[in-house]
């Protein structure tokens, strides 16, 4: 009788591990990386403190879920004390490519929820974050922000100098910060907002560079060019995310800095992730 009672138990067992298998089946991170963002989005992403990412519910917020046909970027972002950091430092990455933005959402993680050492995101699978530094420094006054070009996989650490973005401001500007002399080309953006947008522009120009933009194919000569004059950006002026440099202009008292908060459409069509 007790030999029975386990033999129905392990056909009842074995049933229902048939029956999870059918419904949990094994993840195939290559078949199910719609987006090529290096990540499956099938049911769920398990970071690697064990916390976990799902698919998004109707009107949640983009960047605190995934989706299957947009692409995810993890970014761990280190901020000293009394940092200069905007609220929302990468909305010129995440925001609708209609708006200019490249339409990627990126998760903020803590640093305890990547591997500290290879900035894997999951220790299931081989895709990095981007590893991004609030730097308080000011001893070079040229270096807004530094990174290698590539994707989070071959590059991954931003520095961003917000004390310098905002002497840099206060130089050009001096008393008329804070005022309708010392604004953007919209001629609306002024005082901590006009900061605010420079930090953010360099946060999206850095972060740019680690999807590969601006894209350039070393191949043609007149991509080589231009490489080997300003490397991978737009020339100065053109009110782009990737310029070379923020241009600015000092004319009958008024400080207007060319400060671009769009990708081209050609950034757009060229991110990678891995």
């Amino acid at each position: 009788m007790e030999t029975r009672k386990r033999s129905i138990f392990r056909m009842l067992f074995g049933l229902v591990a048939v029956g999870l298998i059918l419904i949990f089946p094994p993840i195939d991170a290559q078949a199910q990386d719609t987006d090529n963002d290096g990540f499956p989005e099938t049911i769920s992403l398990t970071l690697w403190n064990n916390s976990i990412y799902y698919l998004c519910a109707p009107s949640q917020d983009r960047n605190t879920c995934l989706d299957p046909i947009t692409k995810d970027l993890f970014v761990v972002l280190i901020r000293p004390p009394e940092g200069n950091v905007p609220t929302v430092p990468f909305e010129f990455v995440y925001r609708d490519k209609a708006l200019g933005g490249l339409g990627v959402a990126v998760h903020e993680l803590a640093l305890n929820q990547i591997d500290s050492n290879t900035r894997r995101v999951s220790s299931f699978f081989d895709q990095k974050a981007i590893r991004v530094t609030e730097s308080l420094d000011t001893s070079n006054t040229n270096l807004l922000g530094v990174t290698n070009i590539g994707t989070p996989n071959t590059s991954g650490f931003i520095t961003v100098f917000t004390q310098t973005i905002i002497n840099r401001i206060m130089e050009v500007c001096g008393t008329r910060f804070g005022t309708d002399k010392c604004t953007d080309t919209t001629n609306q953006v002024i005082g901590l907002d006009l900061v605010n947008k420079y930090i953010k522009h360099t946060f999206a120009h850095e972060t740019g560079h680690n999807m590969t933009l601006r894209y350039l194919d070393l191949t043609k000569s007149t991509d080589l060019k231009i490489y080997n004059s300003i490397q991978n950006h737009y020339p100065e002026g053109t009110g782009t995310i990737l310029d070379v440099f923020v241009k600015f202009t000092d004319k009958a008292g008024k400080v207007t800095f060319t400060l671009g908060d769009k990708f081209t459409s050609a950034d757009q069509g060229a991110v990678r992730l891995k």
